[in-house]
C-alpha cells in the first residue's frame, strides 16, 4: 500500500477479485476486478435514492439496486469477490496537505520511519473530530539541507521531512455509505476520492508530471484535482453539473424533466452556431429548434468554465491549468465542448477516453465481449478507481506489469495510498 522506497513486492493473486462501485449522482455502475487486474464485468443502472446534490437520502432502494448490480457482475464474471471499493462524491470530501518529520538515527529510511511522520504530519492541522480518513498520499520527502529541513539538534542521525496529501470524509456521510452496502448485505466498502478517481483514469503520466488539472463535468458538480510532479495537490468542486443543463433546458421550453433530457440526448451541440439553424427536435406536440437549445446549453457550459477557471485563478491553481485541462464526464462528450472550453479557459483542453476506435485495446485490460472503455469520458472515474483497486489492493504495481496505459493510451499516473498503513491513525481522528 505504500510507494518508493517502501512499495511491498507484488502478489500474484488469481483467485482474488474485487468489486469497483462508482456512486454516481445519476447513474450507478459496478465492475468487477480478478486477481490479474483484468476487468471482467461492467454493469450500470440509473441512480435510485439519490438527490439533487447527489447525496444518498433514501438508502433502501438504493441498497437494493446495489445489490443486484454486484450479484450480476459475479454472475457474468464467475468470480465472487470478497473486497469492495467505492468511490465518494467530492462535495462530501475535504482535502489538505502538511509536512511530517522524524529523525533517521541508523541513517537508513524504513517503513516505520515514514509513519511517524505521518502521525506528526496529520495532527499538525485541524481536523475536524467526525472526519474519517480515505487518503493518505505521499508527496515528496527531503533530507538534510533540503528545502530548509534541519538536522536534528545535538542528535545523531539525519532528520526526514515528508510531504503529504490528506483527504478526509465527515463521518456521518461515511456512516451513511456503510449503512447502504449493510443493507445490500456486501462488505464495509474501502473509499476512494470520485475526484482522485477520475484523475487517474483521465491523465497521463506526463500531464500528472509536468502540471495539469483534471474537471469532471459531474451531473451534480463540478469536480477538479490539480496535479504536479505526480501527485495530487489540491481538490475542488463547484455545485454546478449536467442537472443544471436539463435544468435550463425545462425552464426556457417548459417541458418535463424526461423531456428536457430527451433534448439533452438528441445529439444537440455545445456551440449554438454548430447547430442546424432550420433543425427541429420533436418534444411530444413541440418542435423546438435545435440552435436555440443549443443556444441554452452553450450558455451555461460557458459560465460553468469560467467559474471553473475563477477558482483556479483564485487559489493560485492556473499555473498548472495553463499546462492543460483534461474534461471528463458525459457532459463533456457534447460536440463543440472541447472548443468551447478553449475559448475560455485560453490553453489546451483535451476529452478524456476519446481515443480512436480502431485502437484494439483498452484501460484497463478488459473482456472486450463483456466491457469496453473506448471513447467513454463518462466512465473515466470508475477506470480510475479500478487502476486504484489494481495498485492499492491487489497490489499489482509497475513492478510485476510495467506501466499500463490509460484511456489516453500512455502510461496513468501511479498512486499508492498510505491509508492501509495508517489504520491507527482513525480511532484518533
Amino acid at each position: 500500500m505504500v510507494s518508493g522506497w517502501f512499495q511491498a513486492a507484488p502478489v500474484h493473486v488469481p483467485e482474488r477479485a474485487v468489486v469497483v462501485v462508482d456512486l454516481g449522482a445519476q447513474i450507478f455502475r459496478v465492475a468487477l476486478l480478478d486477481g490479474d487486474g483484468c476487468t471482467l464485468a461492467l454493469q450500470e443502472a440509473e441512480a435510485v435514492g439519490v438527490d439533487r446534490q447527489g447525496l444518498l437520502q433514501d438508502l433502501a432502494p438504493a441498497a437494493e439496486l446495489l445489490a443486484r448490480l454486484v450479484r450480476r457482475v459475479e454472475t457474468l464474471a464467475d468470480h465472487e469477490a470478497e473486497t469492495i471499493l467505492t468511490t465518494v462524491p467530492g462535495p462530501l470530501l475535504h482535502s489538505y496537505s502538511s509536512d511530517g518529520k522524524v529523525a533517521v538515527p541508523e541513517g537508513v529510511v524504513q517503513s516505520a520511519h515514514l509513519l511517524r511522520a505521518a502521525e506528526h504530519a496529520v495532527f499538525s492541522e485541524e481536523i475536524s473530530p467526525g472526519s474519517r480518513l480515505v487518503h493518505a498520499l505521499r508527496r515528496a520527502c527531503r533530507l538534510d539541507g533540503q528545502d530548509h529541513v534541519l538536522r536534528p539538534t545535538g542528535l545523531a542521525g539525519h532528520r526526514l521531512a515528508v510531504d503529504f496529501f490528506w483527504v478526509l470524509l465527515e463521518q456521518r456521510a461515511a456512516e451513511a455509505i456503510d449503512q447502504l452496502f449493510m443493507m445490500a448485505e456486501l462488505p464495509k466498502p474501502i473509499f476512494v476520492a470520485s475526484p482522485l478517481a477520475t484523475a487517474i483514469g483521465g491523465l497521463t503520466r506526463d500531464e500528472a508530471i509536468l502540471g495539469a488539472v483534471s474537471v469532471d463535468l459531474g451531473h451534480a458538480a463540478t469536480g477538479m484535482t490539480v496535479w504536479r510532479d505526480e501527485v495530487p495537490q489540491a481538490q475542488f468542486h463547484l455545485p454546478c453539473g449536467g442537472r443544471h443543463l436539463t435544468g435550463d433546458l425545462k425552464q426556457v421550453f417548459q417541458v418535463s424533466s424526461e423531456a428536457a433530457l430527451d433534448i439533452m440526448k438528441s445529439q444537440i451541440p455545445a456551440v449554438a452556431e454548430m447547430a442546424d439553424e432550420e433543425g427541429r427536435i420533436r418534444v411530444g406536440r413541440k418542435r423546438i429548434k435545435r440552435r436555440k437549445a443549443a443556444r441554452v446549453l452553450q450558455s451555461r457550459l460557458e459560465d460553468t468554465f469560467h467559474r471553473v477557471r475563477g477558482l483556479l485563478s483564485t487559489q493560485g491553481y492556473w499555473t498548472e491549468a495553463k499546462n492543460g485541462i483534461v474534461l471528463s464526464g458525459g457532459v463533456s462528450r457534447l460536440e463543440g465542448g472541447q472548443a468551447l472550453a478553449e475559448t475560455v479557459f485560453e490553453c489546451s483542453v483535451r476529452i478524456a477516453g476519446m481515443e480512436a476506435e480502431e485502437r484494439q485495446w483498452t484501460w484497463p485490460p478488459t473482456h472486450e465481449e463483456i466491457v469496453s472503455l473506448r471513447a467513454r469520458p463518462d466512465l473515466v472515474t470508475l477506470a480510475g478507481a479500478l487502476e486504484f483497486a489494481r495498485l492499492n489492493i491487489l497490489n499489482l504495481g509497475v513492478v510485476k506489469r510495467g506501466p499500463q496505459p490509460t484511456t489516453t493510451g500512455v502510461p496513468a499516473p501511479q498512486v499508492h495510498d498510505l491509508r492501509g498503513a495508517l489504520g491507527e491513525l482513525e480511532a484518533d481522528l
